[in-house]
C-alpha cells in the first residue's frame, strides 16, 4: 500500500473518557547539576520508561498552563498479538497511552487505557484533549473533557468513561484509514490525514513530483572560511540527512556545530530523497570524515551537547550496521517494498511496533527504511525491481 494523505474536515462542534483511566502515580520528578553550566536540571518522569512527547509543533500543556501531555508503551498494558500488513502475526509491546504530569505535585496521570488507539491533540482555549480509538474497521474520533477527570482523579471518584468522552465522528474504512490530525486554533476543526490505495492518476502525479525533486548542485563550495567574533569557521559538507545538510567547524578552539548530522541521545532521520543518490551512504562516509578532525565539543541541533562525538560517531555507525543486517534478514525471507520492511522492524520507538506509530513517525520510519534499502542496491548486495503497480521491490541477490 501506498500511504497518500488527502484532507478530511469534521466539525468540533460538540465537546463534551475507565478501568486504569484516572489512575495517578507518584512524582518521579529529580534534579541534578549540569557540570558544564552549573545550572540545576529538572526531571519529570523516570528514564526507566519508554516515554515520549508529542511532535514539537503540537500543544505540550493543557490550556490552563498545568499539566503536561506525554505518551508511554511502557508503564501501563500486556504484550499483544499484532498482525501485519501482509497477514503475519507477533508478539509486541503494550499499546501506547496518554499521560499527564500535574506540574504543582509532579503526581502522573494516566488519560487512556485503550487496547487500540492513539493521538492525543490538546486544545488551545480549553483543557479538552482530541484522539482516536478504535471499533472494528472504524476509527472514532473523540474529545476527552480533562477539567472534569483531573477533579474526579484527584478526590478518585472515577466516573465511567461515557462521562469524560463524546465521540465526534466515525471514519468508515472505505474512506482509508485516518492516521495523523491536528485542530485549528479555534478548536472548532480537525484536519485529518487519511491513508487509502491509490489510483492511477495518484500513480501518474507521484511520478511527476519524484522527476521533479531537487537535487543539489555539484559545484557548491565544500569548506570556506568564515569569521565571527574571533572565530573562524570552516563549512563542511556533511550531506546525508539532507541533501545539502552542512555542518560549522572552528579548528583553533575545536568545536563543531553539527546540525542534525550527530545527535547526542537520538539518531539522526537518515531518508531517501531521490532514487539516483546513496544517502545513508553520504552520511556514514561524512561521519567517518569528521573522525579525522580534533573536536572537545559538538553542538547538536537537538538536546543535549555531544561531549564525545567519536565515540557518539561509532555508535551511529554501529546502529545503522544493525539496521542494514535487519534489511538482509527480512529480503532473506522474501523480496519486500520498502513500506513492508518498515512494517516488519523493531523499531525503538512507542513499543516497536509500526502500525502504531503516528502518522510522522510512519513518514520518517518508511523513509529510512528506503534509505538502508538503497544502500544496499548501491552497494551491489540486492535487485531493485518495479512492480506492476509502481512500488520498488527489493530482493537479494
Amino acid at each position: 500500500m501506498t500511504r497518500l494523505f488527502l484532507l478530511a474536515v469534521t466539525s468540533l462542534m460538540v465537546f463534551g473518557a475507565e478501568a486504569q483511566m484516572g489512575r495517578r502515580y507518584p512524582s518521579e520528578r529529580s534534579s541534578y547539576i549540569d557540570p558544564e553550566t552549573g545550572y540545576t536540571v529538572t526531571t519529570l518522569t523516570a528514564p526507566e520508561y519508554n516515554d515520549g512527547f508529542p511532535y514539537q509543533t503540537d500543544p505540550m500543556w493543557t490550556a490552563d498552563g498545568k499539566y503536561i501531555i506525554f505518551r508511554s508503551s511502557s508503564r501501563w498494558g500486556e504484550p499483544r498479538e499484532i498482525t501485519l500488513p501482509d497477514g503475519t502475526k507477533r508478539m509486541a509491546g503494550p499499546a501506547s497511552q496518554t499521560y499527564f504530569i500535574e506540574e504543582s505535585t509532579g503526581e502522573i496521570i494516566q488519560a487512556t487505557d485503550f487496547s487500540e488507539g492513539g493521538g492525543g491533540y490538546l486544545a488551545r482555549n480549553s483543557n479538552k484533549m482530541f484522539y482516536f480509538k478504535n471499533s472494528g474497521d472504524e476509527r472514532i474520533m473523540c474529545v476527552m473533557n480533562l477539567d472534569s477527570l483531573f477533579a474526579d482523579s484527584k478526590t478518585g471518584n472515577m466516573r465511567p468513561r461515557s462521562f469524560y468522552e463524546t465521540e465526534l465522528g466515525k471514519f468508515p474504512a472505505s474512506m482509508g484509514r485516518a492516521g495523523g490530525f491536528c485542530i485549528d486554533c479555534t478548536d472548532e476543526w480537525a484536519y485529518i490525514s487519511v491513508s487509502r490505495e491509490e489510483t492511477e492518476a495518484d500513480r501518474r502525479k507521484a511520478a511527476q513530483n519524484a522527476a521533479a525533486n531537487w537535487v543539489p548542485r555539484a559545484d557548491q563550495p565544500v569548506q570556506v572560511a568564515h569569521a565571527y567574533g574571533g572565530y573562524t569557521f570552516d563549512v563542511l559538507d556533511l550531506k546525508g540527512h539532507t541533501p545539502g545538510h552542512l555542518g560549522l567547524y572552528e579548528k583553533e578552539h575545536r568545536l563543531l556545530f553539527s546540525g542534525d548530522h550527530i545527535l547526542n541521545k537520538i539518531t539522526p532521520n537518515i531518508c531517501c530523497w531521490d532514487f539516483d543518490n546513496n544517502y545513508l551512504g553520504y552520511f556514514i562516509e561524512n561521519l567517518k570524515k569528521i573522525t579525522k578532525l580534533k573536536i572537545n565539543i559538538t553542538f547538536s541541533a537537538h538536546r543535549a551537547l555531544v561531549e564525545d562525538p567519536y565515540k557518539r560517531i561509532e555508535e551511529l555507525i554501529a546502529h545503522h550496521a544493525r539496521r542494514l543486517e535487519h534489511a538482509r534478514e527480512i529480503l532473506r525471507d522474501r523480496p519486500s517494498t520498502a513500506y513492508e520492511c518498515a512494517c516488519l522492524v523493531k523499531w525503538d520507538f512507542l513499543g516497536g511496533y509500526f502500525p502504531d506509530f503516528p502518522t510522522s513517525q510512519k513518514w520518517f520510519a518508511s523513509s529510512e527504511m528506503l534509505a538502508h534499502l538503497q544502500a544496499l542496491y548501491f552497494d551491489g548486495e540486492v535487485n531493485r525491481n518495479l512492480s506492476d503497480e509502481g512500488h520498488f521491490v527489493y530482493s537479494l541477490k
